[in-house]
């Protein structure tokens, strides 16, 4: 490689390096998600307001719930402690719904801060909420109700979704906590049997962002001041970090079309491998017939004597097989053939002795000669199948 070409791919190296390094050091852009999570320290997280609860709460114990409340009564005590709910949306089902005013009748109390709510849950506490967003601004004016609290008059909070108010409220029975732009009404606190709801409509006054700008955070906690100093369950059943981590199943369950569709798939998909095996035969293999590998050894082994014309090996390889045959079907040792004593062998085998005295001194003298004739060997191995022809 040439000098000037090495010095252009070491610029080019340099450069996609930096790049590189660029991309992974450079500042990361403001991640402005409404999670209201109390683990993110992004602008609309809740990990300030989250931190601040001992303080708001003195002495109490701070316990967070992961689970739905049908759940969390059946394994722990619930009684006599703050709920804290901020979200976006506050949309419990049927159980859940039965579970958290059950809570409220018993004792407890629950501090709800959200856009929209379940028809039903608003329904049973007698309020409504609506959204206009011609009043939405960048910065909007909240004040609280209860003027004994020492906290400043108004609170000129911005990037704040200021747009949702209460339009139905039970007058008889629910106290007024806070408004905005003078006369909508954005917090109250219900009764309900031997607890209460405090219900809002902007949670977003409870953000990092928010609270940590000007004197925000004391509106904060004088909206938190209303619930009684006792221990406090802060809410992140109802975080939207919960739907991102629901499974595509969980999500089919939910929805009552998709549930339907997906049933019905897994029906279809059942009846076209029902209908679709009675249609069709299997495919039936083709299985080659075994060969018989030892004859075509056999067919070898004879042409390579043949080619060789060994005759003595070939005679005495056939006495050696008939030592054996004598050794293994009638227990005669190799000892009493070289003996010769033929009577023995007769007597075992059933074989006249004159045929074994024959083949027996055959065997020796071809073992005593230096080569064989084709017609020796062929009357040596007349011999043999006379032998297999009369033994028993």
């Amino acid at each position: 490689m040439k000098k000037s070409q090495t010095k252009y791919y070491f610029f080019l190296g340099t450069a996609f390096l930096i790049l590189v390094a660029w991309e992974i050091f450079k500042p990361k852009p403001t991640d402005w998600a409404m999670t209201l999570s109390r683990k993110d320290k992004i602008p609309y997280g809740t990990y300030v307001l989250y931190q601040c609860l001992n303080d708001i709460f003195p002495g109490r114990k701070i316990q967070e719930n992961k689970q739905s409340y049908y759940q969390m009564q059946k394994n722990n005590s619930a009684e006599n402690k703050n709920f804290v709910i901020i979200n976006q949306k506050f949309t419990p089902d049927s159980l859940d719904r039965n579970i958290i005013l059950n809570l409220a009748r018993n004792g407890n109390s629950f501090f709800i801060s959200a856009f929209e709510f379940d028809e039903k849950f608003s329904d049973t506490l007698g309020f409504s909420i609506t959204s206009k967003y011609l009043l939405k601004t960048d910065t909007a004016v909240f004040r609280m109700a209860n003027k004994s609290l020492k906290i400043p008059e108004k609170f000129f909070i911005t990037k704040a979704n200021s747009d949702y108010y209460f339009t139905k409220i039970d007058t008889a029975n629910a106290l007024i906590l806070s408004t905005f732009n003078d006369s909508l009404v954005n917090m109250i606190q219900i009764p309900f049997g031997n607890g209460f709801f405090i219900i809002g409509t902007e949670p977003a006054v409870f953000t990092n962002y928010v609270m940590l700008k000007h004197d925000n955070s004391k509106y904060a906690f004088a909206a938190l001041s209303y619930l009684p100093n006792r221990d406090v369950v802060w809410d992140q059943y109802y975080k939207p970090e919960r739907e991102t981590n629901k499974s595509l199943l969980d999500y089919i369950f939910t929805n009552p079309s998709l549930k339907a569709g997906y049933f019905l798939l897994l029906f279809a998909i059942l009846a076209y491998m029902l209908f679709s095996a009675k249609r069709r035969q299997r495919t039936i293999p083709v299985y080659k017939a075994l060969q018989n590998t030892s004859l075509d050894f056999i067919r070898t082994l004879g042409h390579l004597y043949l080619h060789t014309q060994n005759h003595k090996d070939i005679a005495l390889k056939k006495f050696t097989y008939f030592t054996d045959l004598l050794r293994t079907h009638y227990f005669v040792s190799r000892q009493t053939v070289e003996q010769k004593e033929t009577e023995s062998i007769a007597a075992k085998t059933g074989v006249d002795v004159i045929l074994i005295n024959k083949i027996l001194i055959q065997a020796e003298k071809i073992s005593n000669q230096d080569f064989l004739l084709q017609n020796e060997l062929l009357d040596f191995n007349k011999l043999i199948e006379d032998f297999n022809q009369q033994r028993q």
